[in-house]
C-alpha cells in the first residue's frame, strides 16, 4: 500500500493492469448503414452500405483503477463513497466498476450513498448493460452524476440509479445502437441478417431502459433509436423535463474513500 499526502492510502487493484483487450462489440455508429425499425419482423430491404465508412477505429485501452482513502477514518464511520468513471465503456473498466461497487458494499457497510460520476461517450453495449445491472442492484444506493458527457451505452450505466443528477454544463447523447462490420469486405445475405439481429437486440436494450428511466413516449424513443439524424443531444433543462435527470449537481461531493477508473495507467 502506497502512502500519499495528507494521510491517504493509494492502492491499485490487480484488475486493470493485466486485463485482456475487450471484444469489439461496440455501439459506435457505422455510417451509411440504414436499418429498418427494430420492431418489424420483416426482412431487411433498401440497405445501403458504404464500405469506405466501415473502417473500425479501436478506442479501447487498458484500464486502471486507483483507490484513495483517508486512513484517519474508520471503515464503520464512512457514510459516503465516490467513484469517478472516465473513458469509454469496455469490459476492463466495467469489471473495475463492479469491483469498486462490491468493495464498498462489503467494506463500508454504513455508507448511505455511493456517488458515481460519469464522463463517457459510450462504447461496448454488453459492458454498458452489465454496468446498468451493477448500479441498479447495489445494496447501498448509488447516485449517478453526469459529470460532463454521458452518451450512447454509458447512458445505460447512468440509468441504473434511481437518483440521477448532472452538472449544469453537462449533456447526454441518445442515439441508435450500431454493430461493427467485423472484417467482411463484401456482405452476403446471412452476414447482413446477423448484423441486423445484433443491432435489433442492442436497440431493444436501449428501448427498455429508456422507457424505465425517462418520460419519453414509445414513439419518441422509436424515432431516435431508428435514425441517427434524430439523435437526442440533451442539456440539463431538457433532461429534467423528461426525467432523465432528477436534479443538478453543484459539484463533486467530498468523500473519505474515492475510486478513480480510467484508461490511464498509474505511474509506478
Amino acid at each position: 500500500m502506497k502512502r500519499g499526502p495528507y494521510g491517504f492510502e493509494l492502492s491499485t487493484p490487480l484488475w486493470g493492469a493485466k486485463a485482456m483487450p475487450p471484444s469489439m462489440k461496440a455501439d459506435f455508429y457505422v455510417h451509411n448503414i440504414f436499418l429498418p425499425s427494430f420492431f418489424s419482423g420483416r426482412l431487411m430491404k433498401n440497405i445501403k452500405i458504404s464500405l469506405a465508412s466501415l473502417l473500425l477505429v479501436p478506442f479501447f485501452s487498458m484500464a486502471s483503477m486507483t483507490v484513495v482513502k483517508n486512513d484517519t477514518v474508520n471503515n464503520v464511520d464512512i457514510d459516503v463513497a465516490k467513484i469517478l468513471y472516465v473513458g469509454g465503456v469496455d469490459e476492463a473498466k466495467v469489471v473495475e466498476l463492479i469491483s469498486a461497487i462490491d468493495e464498498i458494499n462489503i467494506k463500508y457497510k454504513n455508507t448511505r450513498k455511493i456517488f458515481l460520476y460519469i464522463n463517457s461517450s459510450g462504447g461496448d453495449m454488453d459492458s454498458g448493460y452489465m454496468a446498468y445491472e451493477a448500479v441498479r442492484n447495489s445494496t447501498i444506493p448509488i447516485v449517478t452524476v453526469n459529470a460532463s458527457m454521458t452518451g450512447s451505452s454509458a447512458t445505460m450505466m447512468y440509468c441504473g440509479a434511481k437518483e440521477r443528477l448532472m452538472m449544469s454544463g453537462a449533456y447526454f447523447l441518445l442515439h441508435p445502437a450500431a454493430t461493427a462490420n467485423k472484417g467482411f469486405d463484401y456482405l452476403k445475405p446471412d452476414v447482413i441478417n446477423n448484423l441486423h439481429e445484433e443491432v435489433v437486440a442492442y436497440n431493444k436494450m436501449f428501448f427498455d431502459i429508456y422507457k424505465e428511466c425517462t418520460e419519453f413516449s414509445t414513439t419518441e424513443i422509436e424515432q431516435f433509436l431508428n435514425n441517427e439524424g434524430a439523435r437526442k443531444r440533451m442539456d440539463y433543462k431538457s433532461s429534467l423535463l423528461v426525467k432523465l435527470s432528477s436534479g443538478v449537481s453543484m459539484g463533486f461531493v467530498p468523500a473519505p474513500v474515492v475510486y478513480y477508473i480510467s484508461d490511464q495507467k498509474p505511474n509506478n
